[in-house]
């Protein structure tokens, strides 16, 4: 039994995981005991997995090596010829098509839980969860307090400095969040969005940089963003940006 298939067959499905060819592992329990999985998820979801592996299999150890996506994935590539990880989890199986050639087929006992048209057809890769984008906001560090709450509020130049995202050529959650906001904002006003904002190569440096007050807002994952809010930092606020441009935009354009 492959090492890729005892992890997912304990995990269960909880986000996009692609699942590596070349994988070290045998039949025996002790062989099985290990995996090692690439991860791009925070903190606290990665302990959400291990924990479910542990409470499945108590034998199977997970070892979580974490990162933004594009530097794990080109690493997963760098190690074709002697593979270290097992799993990779997670990134958008658009991201995952550069990469299928790394993919070991399999299918999981809980993929016909899943709408045939969302699974991947050579079972490279198991589909699992819906992300919403979000910002995270530090009223703290804006005039009056008040938190954007649309796409269209932040192509305001008063932004300009104050919104940091992730490089999204290093990290799949910036491309589909700026990728989503292009969509709805039209070419004109992306461009504006685009010139406000401050990239980080590193993603984990996105939320603490709002939480610290270093920016005032961030372009990110509701997922990540949640804990700062559990966590009743002051200031702290989660937006989901609206579609249209707010009244106090309307009114002020006219």
């Amino acid at each position: 039994m492959k090492l890729s298939h005892a992890i997912t067959s304990s995990i269960g499905i909880v986000a996009t995981a692609l699942l590596l060819a070349g994988c070290s592992g045998g039949d025996s329990a002790a062989e099985t005991s290990k995996a090692v999985m690439y991860t791009s998820n925070n903190e606290t979801t990665v302990g959400v997995v291990t924990s479910a592996a542990a409470a499945s299999d108590p034998s199977l150890k997970v070892e979580a090596v974490t990162g933004s996506s594009g530097p794990l994935l080109q690493r997963i590539k760098s190690e074709a010829s002697a593979p270290a990880a097992d799993v990779f989890y997670s990134a958008p199986a658009t991201t995952f098509a550069d990469f299928s050639e790394f993919a070991e087929p399999y299918r999981s006992p809980e993929a016909d839980a899943i709408p045939a048209d969302l699974l991947d057809a050579e079972d490279r890769w198991v589909p699992t969860n819906t992300h919403v984008v979000a910002l995270m906001a530090n009223t703290d560090q804006i005039d009056g307090g008040k938190a954007p709450t649309s796409w269209k509020d932040l192509t305001d130049p008063k932004w300009k400095g104050k919104v940091i995202v992730a490089d999204p050529s290093q990290s799949s959650t910036a491309l589909t969040a700026l990728y989503g906001a292009s969509k709805v904002l039209g070419e004109n006003d992306f461009t504006k969005l685009v010139e406000n904002l401050e990239v980080t190569e590193n993603s984990s440096n996105v939320y603490p940089a709002v939480a610290q007050g270093e920016y005032a807002v961030a372009i990110a994952y509701e997922s990540n963003i949640y804990p700062y809010v559990a966590g009743e930092q002051a200031g702290i606020e989660m937006v989901y940006p609206r579609t249209a441009p707010s009244l106090s935009t309307i009114r002020h354009l006219l």
